[in-house]
């Protein structure tokens, strides 16, 4: 069952980007065909069973739902990344304190 949210949405984009959407519909149909009529990516659905034009649609979709999260999910990860190595060297020094130190 759609959803009556997403058909709105949609027609509200179709309605305020009409070359953008057609631009979108033909990039992707494009993309398809190219997928599809791949000999080493054809092989790929049909050892796991599954119909190549469905796994190709996905596919596509996938990489387009990709590009399009790439400006919000990109920051993140260069965020937790500076995080990650900020948490690293900071234990590396406290162990380098604590080994210098002496004990009594």
């Amino acid at each position: 069952m759609k959803s009556p949210y997403g058909l709105k949405f949609n027609g509200y984009l179709i309605s305020q980007f009409p070359k953008m959407h057609a631009k979108f519909i033909d990039t992707r149909l494009k993309l398809i065909t190219k997928v599809e009529t791949n000999k080493y990516i054809k092989k790929i659905p049909e050892t796991m069973g599954l119909k190549t034009s469905r796994f190709t649609k996905a596919f596509i979709e996938n990489f387009f739902f990709y590009k399009l999260t790439l400006p919000i999910t990109l920051p993140g990860y260069i965020y937790l990344s500076v995080l990650y190595v900020r948490n690293k060297k900071a234990k590396k020094i406290a162990k380098n304190k604590m080994i210098e130190e002496p004990k009594e």
